[in-house]
């Protein structure tokens, strides 16, 4: 082919492409072309009028150039997939305006193949603006999710299903209810999630809505996805076509009342239980209506009253209750103080039996009312009324009451209550209140007055606790220092006033042979406990609340709850575990350096006992400490504790002779310096481990130098000759005399932390005095708890010889100290 026909074809593809994009332009649509790769060949100039932009900003771009974030994986998938499928559906996606907001695109796309091999040489794209659209289907979409919405946080299970009972829609409720997830409902018959008793009823649920067509309602099991079963109610109601008349679907609202039906199940089997009672008891029931006349009566009550039979009774009074009666005004009594109090205990009446005979009772009544407050009937109890106490002292010859208070004893109190405990079981809404009245005073007022002036004293204490009671209050005396207080039917605020009263008796003194005498009470009260089988058990229940008020010291009066039982138990576990650990040498000590302010160098250790337990971890001293004392091991604890920190010594002393220089500070009890042969084994040790005795410092309290010191100068004057230090722990927290310290052999004043902490504040004017006074009495003086540089550098001008504390270091294992001493050897050595 010649030239000249070369360029005739030149010029005939030019104005074929001229032609063609003459047409493109003029087109509404988005023309453009691009790679394999989705990259701008060439985009039409409507460009401008759609998207605000020139054309030539796109040639050499991305498909996904100017998209939405959101929208980038959609137009890069779509290029993939057209790699492999060439003919794909249209995709939609939005692109930012040149004004900044964005418009949606729908984009179809062709690929135009290679003649030659095949394969893909562009992928023509056109694409058009669907903005509207996407509006109207956001617009339509948004009008259908708040009822969506609202259906899938309604309480209740709502549900669609075909008039056959298959699941059309299920409210994301279903999960929460039945363990199930929506979609694992759907297109389900609801029978395969029902109890198979129950397929029946939801059967004929569906044929009456298909009958009515309006709404129908059953009650029936469901399967949870857990296995168990739960008792739903389903109202559904038919929706029909407005045309044809014909059901389209159900529509069904879904809860769960298994609860519900607990309770009614509950209240069935309590209502046969109360007329088993009724029937069987050995006691007088009866039912009043609320205006006095029998409604039912049990045998127990009609043999008691001496008629045949329950109708005997009731057809010969002829529902006038008040025949019964021997004074009528008694009866009206009655009915007066039901409707006012709502309720009569033990109230004492005479009525006549069949035969005319009168007979004493003592009545008890008590309202039932409906959930308003409406009295429902009256329920009642009667007994033949009987000194019970003189009845039973006569028929067994025992002595049923206190000789000095006159009051019932022990064994009557049990004895009563237990019937009590028996009675609540039938009638668990009468309440029932045990209070413990521990007077602390009395060991030792019967100590210091002979007998006769204490029987006074109990005696004046009886009646006082009688004026603050209710005639039908029962008070007992249990114990030598302990009385027992019953109350029945009253609310715990009230039993909680009847204890505040009580406890006003101890701010009053009582005259004993022209001396002024006080006491101290501490109360339990324990109440409405129904689950009690044993008066023991409330009994002493009350007593652990008693103890619980006797160590918070505040209101003198605790009401027992679980907590105190469980901290009761707790403080049990602690003393058995606190044995073990201390009979199997399972604590552990640490070592807290005491150090010379001046000079910085160590002078010794304050030796600390730990207690890790196994289960609770670290158990502070404070907490263990006051058990070892209670429970009689302090002294073994103490003398192991000096046993370690002797032979602690004797290993520094065997690594380096410079250690001899150490003083170990030990805390001591009173009762360890108590004991006889204290001294003798003190020695002993001393001389078996090598240790002097001016390396070794007892530590004790100021109450235990008034307690112990004091009166046992000769065993301190023993421990003085050992070479033994004695220093005054916490000073300044006690009860010593700043005026009679000199007449005691004490080598060291250790000031109290509480002055530390507050050194920068207000007690600085303190601490100056106590070291002065120390040193005016020939004692040197440690600092406790110092924790920061000021602290410190006060103490150096106030001329405090020594300190320990977290600024030095905490209380360290054996081998941290060691390394700690053999650490200060060296650099002794080297200054």
């Amino acid at each position: 082919m010649d030239h000249s026909q070369e360029n005739i074809k030149r010029e005939m593809s030019k104005k074929i492409n001229k032609y063609y994009q003459s047409r493109v332009e003029n087109l509404t649509d988005l023309i453009s072309f691009h790679t394999v790769e989705g990259i701008y060949l060439y985009i039409s100039t409507s460009c401008q009028s759609l998207l605000g932009y020139n054309a030539q900003v796109f040639i050499g771009q991305s498909a996904g150039f100017l998209c939405h974030p959101e929208d980038y994986d959609v137009i890069k998938q779509f290029y993939e997939q057209l790699k492999q499928q060439w003919n794909i559906d249209p995709i939609t996606y939005r692109i930012r305006h040149n004004l900044g907001h964005y418009i949606w695109l729908e984009t179809s796309a062709k690929v135009i193949p290679n003649q030659d091999t095949g394969e893909i040489e562009e992928i023509f794209c056109t694409s058009r603006e669907v903005t509207k659209r996407k509006q109207n289907q956001e617009y339509s979409k948004s009008y259908q999710q708040p009822h969506t919405f609202i259906l899938d946080n309604l309480p209740d299970l709502v549900t669609t299903h075909t008039p056959e009972g298959i699941y059309q829609y299920v409210s994301q409720v279903s999960h929460q209810l039945l363990g199930y997830f929506p979609k694992s409902l759907i297109n389900q018959p609801i029978a395969s999630f029902s109890h198979p008793q129950d397929c029946a009823l939801i059967k004929q649920f569906y044929q009456e809505l298909q009958q009515k067509k309006s709404l129908a309602s059953v009650t029936y099991r469901m399967v949870h996805k857990k296995g168990h079963y739960l008792w739903i109610e389903t109202v559904g109601k038919a929706i029909v076509h407005p045309q044809t008349g014909e059901i389209k679907e159900i529509l069904c609202v879904s809860r769960d009342i298994t609860k519900r039906k607990q309770i009614e199940e509950a209240l069935i089997q309590a209502e046969r239980q109360y007329y088993k009672i009724f029937e069987k008891s050995n006691q007088g029931i009866f039912q009043l209506s609320p205006e006095g006349y029998f409604i039912d009566v049990n045998p127990a009550l009609a043999q008691l009253y001496g008629y045949d039979s329950p109708h005997d009774l009731l057809d010969n009074i002829n529902t006038q209750t008040n025949q019964l009666y021997v004074e009528v005004n008694n009866y009206d009594h009655i009915l007066n103080l039901l409707k006012t109090d709502g309720e009569i205990i033990n109230f004492p009446s005479q009525i006549y039996r069949k035969n005319r005979e009168i007979i004493n009772i003592e009545e008890t009544i008590w309202g039932i009312y409906d959930q308003y407050g409406k009295v429902l009937y009256y329920q009642g109890t009667v007994q033949k009324f009987e000194n019970k106490i003189c009845q039973k002292e006569e028929s067994t010859g025992i002595n049923l009451r206190d000789p000095v208070t006159n009051l019932p004893n022990r064994q009557w109190f049990y004895e009563h209550l237990q019937s009590i405990v028996l009675d609540s079981l039938n009638f668990p809404n009468n309440s029932l209140g045990i209070v413990i009245i521990h007077v602390d005073s009395l060991q030792l007022l019967h100590e210091s007055l002979n007998i006769t002036q204490d029987n006074n004293l109990l005696i004046q204490i009886t009646k006082r606790l009688q004026s603050k009671l209710r005639p039908k209050d029962i008070l007992a005396r249990l114990e030598e220092d302990e009385f027992v207080l019953l109350v029945r039917n009253q609310s715990i605020q009230e039993i909680i006033l009847i204890a505040k009263q009580i406890l006003n008796i101890k701010d009053h003194s009582f005259d004993i042979n022209n001396n002024k005498v006080f006491i101290n009470i501490n109360i339990g009260i324990n109440f409405n406990n129904v689950d009690y089988k044993k008066p023991e058990s409330m009994i002493k229940d009350a007593r652990l609340a008693m103890y619980q008020a006797k160590a918070e010291k505040k209101e003198n009066y605790a009401i027992f709850n679980p907590k105190i039982k469980a901290d009761a138990l707790a403080r049990i576990q602690l003393e058995t575990d606190l044995r073990q650990a201390i009979k199997h040498k399972k604590l552990s000590l640490y070592y807290q350096p005491i150090v010379e302010l001046n000079t910085g160098y160590l002078s010794g250790f304050e030796a600390l006992v730990r207690w890790q337990h196994p289960l609770k971890g670290n158990i502070s001293p404070v907490e263990f400490i006051p058990i070892a004392e209670e429970i009689g091991l302090i002294s073994y604890l103490g003398w192991w504790v000096l046993e370690q920190a002797c032979y602690q010594l004797q290993i520094w002393q065997n690594l380096n002779t410079k250690a001899g220089q150490l003083v170990i500070n030990v805390n001591v009890s009173a009762e360890q310096l108590k004991e006889e042969n204290w001294h003798e084994r003190l020695n002993y040790l001393l001389q078996n481990t090598g240790i002097e005795g001016t390396q070794l410092k007892l530590e004790i309290t100021e109450s235990c130098l008034l307690e112990t010191v004091q009166h046992e100068t000769q065993r301190v004057g023993q421990l003085k000759n050992l070479g033994l230090g004695l220093c005054i722990d916490d000073f300044g927290t006690g009860y010593s005399s700043l005026s009679r310290l000199h007449e005691f052999p004490i080598d060291t004043l250790k000031i109290d932390r509480s002055f530390i902490s507050k050194l920068g504040i207000s007690d600085k004017a303190i601490v100056l005095m106590i070291i002065n006074l120390a040193h005016t009495l020939g004692m040197n003086v440690v600092a406790e708890g110092i924790e920061t540089r000021e602290q410190f550098n006060q103490l150096q001008g106030l001329n405090c010889e020594l300190g320990q504390g977290f600024f030095f270091a905490q209380p360290m294992t054996s081998e941290q100290a060691t390394h700690w001493v053999m650490q200060e050897i060296r650099s002794r050595r080297e200054s």
